[in-house]
């Protein structure tokens, strides 16, 4: 114990400037986590194959806050797509279950313009309303093809 409270001193001065104070300086926090471009998406790492091709992109997972809604939107959209292309190819392919979003990133534009750049709290209901209809009705035939899109992908992670 004795080690340890004379070793603080010394590690202190060691973190400490050339002016020998410690600089205390939170790190801001409320930068988005790829504002330095340093984004990953976490469904990368849980990958066991297709490690060269991309994640998520930043643009569509990470939103301000309150604007959640544009990127449960846009992953209903994207997931759509991915289960689509599978089912109809009947190929589980890396190209097609991990594709570059940058293809659908003009759809996906549109898809959310109609909903301006609006806090979901700040929304009219109406347009909450607008919002949640068009959000389910991409889930829905997204989850219809799921079982295709399992069969098509049993075996490939």
């Amino acid at each position: 114990m004795a080690a340890v409270t004379m070793a603080i001193p010394a590690i202190a001065q060691d973190a400490a400037g050339d002016d020998g104070l410690l600089d205390l300086t939170l790190p801001d926090l409320s930068a988005p986590a790829d504002a330095a471009g340093g984004y990953v998406d976490p469904q990368i790492k849980n990958r066991e194959q297709c490690l060269d091709h991309p994640g998520r992109p930043a643009w569509v997972m990470v939103q301000p806050e309150g604007m959640e809604w544009r990127r449960d939107l846009m992953l209903a959209y994207g997931t759509l797509q991915i289960r689509q292309r599978v089912v109809e190819t009947g190929e589980c392919s890396c190209d097609h279950r991990y594709p570059d979003w940058e293809t659908f990133r003009q759809a996906l534009e549109e898809l959310v313009a109609p909903f301006e750049q609006v806090r979901l709290a700040d929304m009219p209901q109406a347009q909450q309303d607008d919002l949640y209809r068009l959000e389910r009705s991409l889930r829905r035939p997204a989850s219809k093809i799921g079982f295709e899109y399992g069969k098509a992908c049993q075996g490939a992670r």
